[in-house]
């Protein structure tokens, strides 16, 4: 891919995950609990292809990753931009690596699952949103899956929430909708392990209802 202004965009923001903060932050973001029924509600029922990786793009300071890396074992591949957010992600043990979310080096339709948890190319302009949608449709497998999440409030940035556009374009990709929801209407600091089935328990009942500040995009490579 040729380089824009979009890209200089993207290399300003991201030079800010490499500081020591960042990562402190990052690490400190997630309630354990919260992020493990938040992991389960994901992949509950979805049927992901057998073979092939599952990559975490934007995977932070690897907290999810952790959790994923429990149901996926060692297909699972968890990747930043960042490479102090990588560093951290493999004292963490998990195999991370770092990833351009535009250009990812994975070839040709090889990647069973992508997910992806508000990283800066789907929450900023419309052309950055284009192109990562065009590079996951290019690394995906047949009947691969594409998981996108974003926050319902990023507006109160100017920051992009998934969106029907976007659900067009994915469309256009070759891309089938599995489910546009919503989850996590429960502060993380609530959340504890003795807890944690009745709060997901409540939290399914809001998805149901378009409640929570998750925004969650599935879709399917044809």
């Amino acid at each position: 891919m040729k380089p824009n202004a979009n890209d200089d965009t993207l290399k300003s923001v991201n030079e800010s995950y490499e500081t020591a903060a960042a990562v402190e932050a990052l690490t400190n973001w997630y309630a354990v609990p919260k992020e493990r029924a938040f992991v389960q509600h994901l992949f509950d029922g979805l049927e992901v292809p057998s073979s092939g990786m599952l990559v975490e793009i934007g995977g932070g300071a690897g907290i999810q990753g952790l959790l994923v890396r429990d149901l996926f074992q060692d297909r699972y591949l968890h990747s930043d931009y960042s490479a102090a957010l990588v560093m951290q992600a493999k004292k963490r043990g998990l195999n991370s690596m770092v990833v351009d979310g535009l250009s990812m080096p994975f070839a040709d339709a090889s990647v069973a699952a992508l997910l992806l948890t508000g990283p800066t190319t789907i929450i900023h302009e419309q052309a950055m949103r284009d192109r990562q949608f065009e590079e996951c449709a290019r690394v995906l497998a047949s009947r691969g899956v594409l998981i996108m999440i974003t926050s319902r409030l990023a507006f109160l940035k100017r920051y992009h929430c998934l969106d029907r556009e976007d659900l067009a374009k994915l469309a256009s990709l070759g891309f089938d909708p599995v489910r546009f929801a919503s989850w996590g209407m429960l502060p993380g600091k609530w959340w504890r392990p003795w807890n944690q089935k009745l709060f997901s328990s409540i939290e399914s009942l809001a998805g149901r209802l378009g409640l929570g500040v998750r925004r969650i995009l599935v879709a399917r490579k044809r």
